[in-house]
Parts: structure tokens; sequence; C-alpha cells
């Protein structure tokens, strides 16, 4: 996955925080509440809105477990270790 740079910048605070500008947070979606989560890339840190649905089903579980990355749901793991 690659991105684009916008050339908007903002300062970093003493606290290590960062300001989305508003630009970003209309096109991306992003609401006062909203929960990103943070990655790595070769091009630098990536910050994506967070999708609490399971990466398989696309379920919505409060239970949901991260295994490399993805998120899986209860019964999808279940699924997967009986393919196993």
């Amino acid at each position: 996955m690659d991105f684009q740079l916008t050339g908007i910048t903002r300062p970093i605070d003493k606290l290590g925080r960062i300001v989305i500008p508003k630009e970003l947070r209309d096109v991306h979606h992003l609401e006062v509440g909203d929960r990103v989560e943070f990655g790595n890339s070769p091009r630098g840190i990536m910050i994506a809105k967070q999708s609490p649905a399971c990466d398989f089903c696309g379920k919505l579980d409060a239970h949901m477990k991260i295994f490399k990355g993805k998120k899986i749901c209860p019964e999808c793991l279940s699924e997967l270790k009986e393919e196993l």
C-alpha cells in the first residue's frame, strides 16, 4: 500500500500529539471519538481509521483477536482451526 503526501504539515506538541487536518478528516470520514490505528511503511508512519469488523467476514464483534495484523472474530478463528 502506497500513500501520497499532501504537503500539509502540523507540529508535534510536547505530549506527542498531532492535529489531523480537517480536509483529511473530511475525506476519510473521521469524526470526534473515532479510533485510528498506526502502522509503519517504507515511506513513513501510516494512520488509518480503525475498523472494528473482522477482516474475513466483516462481522462486528467485541471479542476480535489480531493475528499477523488481521482482525479475526471468534467464529472465523474457529473455522480456520477446523480447516487446519
